[in-house]
């Protein structure tokens, strides 16, 4: 680790000048810096003090005459042996040759002025190394470490935001503009939420997911985490020296075993029958005879078996547990983590706490590699805040303003670790109740906050479910996407998957679900005019899949 040494008298005394001297380096500065910042040359102080409140009162900088008239001012409440005679004679030459505020609004040299940006940063890196210390030599330890933690962090990332100052007016269109950030778009691995989005989703976005009480929000919530989590691994395969993490929190449903039973039924391919029947033998109870497929195998993977090449339950998930141990990382924060029994009560910063904490200590255990957030599914938003409110005993009259904030608080996550964030939430009791099968969706329907959406990029609604397991599914805001027409989908409990069926329609006056022949007599437009016809309907991977026979996955591979 480099070092250097601390500023000097003469290093500080530049800085102030520089300060006083350029209303635009000033001003660029004065939310960071303070009087405290000047403290060890406390005549310093005493200036940067007279010249930030006549600039708070006056938005310019006192005459020389005035800013003489001020100092003496504040100079004659101290006792006359405070300031050395070094001190005042420092302090008299400082305004008699560094002070001019005839050139404050014109800016110094541009090499000047970058200098002088680059000392500012210095000094306060040197003032928060000495908070710190400060408190790392107290005989006290606070009782609110992580947030004392957290606000150190904060300053540190503030003062490392301070780059290479320069006057000239920044340009809207910079030098290679379209290349510096470009809008990478990635696949969901689920088309029917691919076809809404242009082409699936990309970092630095937040998403909302909303569906009434016991649909699929985790069904699909646990989907979109291992399809990001197979992404990841192809750029693993890609650049073997990166591991992305696709992050699932959970508020509602414990880790073990519901969490880790969604992800084998959808990626490995293992009804929830058998999971639910291992007991305390674990997988040794699932199938592990190749030549004795369970019934539902001898449907689902016919062809393998036909061609030799099945693989029973048991050999299904030892092959998926790897690649979710190395690209999955869940949250229990449920109360059911034995190692964190209360954890959940911090909302969006807890968990921005606990996935730094679980990069680095990956980082530590295979130095070798960079490990990097692919994306976070939180599930759900409105158990977090409730949560967090009870912890911080708050007003319950606070919940709908802090449902509302997840939104702004998600496009944050997204951009601090630079990856697409979920956010899962339920639909008011009211819409609950309200809603028909094929019922117009919103997103204002959202429960305890009708702006629950309004910082997110995109908002789907899931409506009720019929007695086929079937219901809409809409976009309901869409930030760089044209609007598209609602879909039908259908949910598999047994497998935890959820498809679309793009043969079905929604007949808007009845506001059911009919197939393609009932559509046709009620005079619904056609599926080419109600879909894409370009995209690839998620019910042709569905067949595949379900039908005798069937034994492709969905998503990515």
């Amino acid at each position: 680790m480099s070092q250097r040494s601390r500023l000097a008298a003469h290093e500080y005394r530049q800085i102030l000048k520089a300060l006083c001297n350029s209303e635009e380096l000033f001003s660029t500065f004065r939310e960071q810096l303070g009087v405290r910042h000047f403290g060890n040359y406390e005549t310093y102080s005493v200036v940067y003090s007279v010249l930030s409140d006549f600039y708070s009162e006056h938005q310019t900088f006192p005459t020389k005459e005035i800013i003489f008239t001020e100092i003496e001012s504040v100079l004659a409440k101290f006792p006359a042996e405070h300031f050395s005679e070094e001190e005042i004679t420092d302090l008299e030459s400082f305004l008699d040759l560094d002070y001019d505020s005839d050139d404050a609004s014109n800016d110094l040299a541009s090499s000047y002025n970058t200098w002088a940006a680059g000392k500012i940063k210095q000094l306060l890196e040197e003032y928060l190394l000495s908070d710190i210390a400060a408190h790392s030599s107290s005989s006290l330890v606070p009782t609110q470490l992580p947030d004392l933690l957290d606000n150190w962090q904060k300053a540190a990332d503030s003062i490392e935001s301070i780059g290479s100052y320069s006057s000239e007016e920044s340009l809207t269109f910079g030098e290679d503009w379209d290349k510096k950030k470009p809008l990478m778009l990635r696949s969901t691995g689920l088309s029917f939420i691919d076809d809404f989005m242009s082409g699936g989703q990309t970092s630095n976005e937040c998403y909302g997911l909303m569906a009434p009480f016991g649909t699929c929000k985790t069904t699909l919530a646990a989907m979109i985490c291992v399809n990001d989590a197979v992404y990841a691994q192809t750029q693993s395969a890609i650049n073997p020296v990166k591991i992305g993490l696709s992050v699932f929190v959970s508020y509602e449903a414990p880790k073990n075993p519901e969490i880790l039973h969604r992800f084998l039924m959808y990626k490995a391919k293992v009804q929830r029958g058998s999971l639910t029947a291992m007991g305390q033998e674990g997988v040794s109870a699932l199938n592990q005879d190749a030549s004795n497929p369970l019934d539902y195998e001898r449907k689902k993977f016919k062809q393998h078996i036909s061609d030799g090449m099945f693989k029973p339950e048991s050999q299904r998930v030892s092959e998926v547990v790897p690649l979710l141990n190395e690209h999955t990382y869940i949250l229990d924060f449920t109360g059911n983590d034995v190692n964190f029994p209360r954890a959940g009560g911090g909302g969006m910063d807890e968990i921005r706490r606990r996935i730094q904490a679980e990069i680095n200590v990956r980082q530590r255990g295979n130095p070798q590699v960079e490990y990097y957030i692919s994306s976070i599914v939180i599930d759900y938003v409105g158990a977090m805040v409730r949560k967090q409110m009870a912890e911080q005993n708050a007003d319950v009259n606070q919940l709908r303003h802090k449902i509302t904030a997840a939104g702004l608080q998600g496009k944050e996550l997204s951009s601090l670790f630079s990856c697409p964030v979920w956010l899962v939430h339920q639909l008011s009791g009211n819409a609950n109740a309200a809603l028909k099968i094929g019922a117009q969706l919103h997103h204002t329907d959202a429960a305890e906050s009708k702006s629950f959406a309004e910082n997110l990029d995109f908002a789907f609604v899931v409506g009720n479910l019929n007695e086929r397991s079937q219901g809409k599914f809409a976009c309901t805001k869409h930030r760089r996407s044209p609007k598209n027409p609602p879909k039908v989908i259908e949910v598999d409990g047994e497998f935890n998957y959820v498809f679309s069926r793009d043969d079905l329609y929604i007949d808007p006056n009845r506001q059911v679900i009919v197939d393609e022949e009932i559509a046709t007599t009620v005079g619904l437009p056609p599926a080419a005019d109600l879909h894409n016809p370009d995209l690839e309907s998620d019910m042709h991977g569905y067949e595949d899949y379900a039908a005798p026979g069937g034994d492709s996955d969905s998503g990515f591979e």
